[in-house]
């Protein structure tokens, strides 16, 4: 039996490049700062506080509304930072809590 070992520079090299292309992924909360009610809709500003490792990261927010209008997303407040894309979609399959309020004027 022949066993081939793989040089410790190798592997070093190896560990680097696999963390240089990594991506930090997690989900993040928001609160809602101010909402404004027009004739035809409504515009909903909400904050949320990020701290960031360098390179690349992938932000989730949940408990959005799902009437969103897609291209109406915008992010404002970044520092040395860029975005290299924005994606928008409703998971379907999670069950979400209803409030109390709908609850009540469901049962009424």
């Amino acid at each position: 039996m022949k066993i081939t070992l793989i040089p410790l520079k190798f592997l070093k090299i190896l560990l680097i490049l696999i963390s240089i292309n990594s991506t930090y992924a997690f989900q993040q909360s928001s609160k809602i700062d101010a909402v404004t009610v027009y004739l035809d809709g409504a515009e909903i500003n909400r904050i949320a506080s990020v701290e960031l490792n360098s390179g690349k990261s992938e932000i989730t927010f949940n408990d959005l509304s799902s009437y969103i209008e897609e291209s109406s997303i915008q992010i404002s407040g970044l520092q040395k930072t860029s975005i290299l894309s924005i994606n928008y979609g409703i998971n379907y399959l999670s069950k979400k809590k209803q409030s109390d309020s709908i609850l009540t004027l469901q049962t009424k």
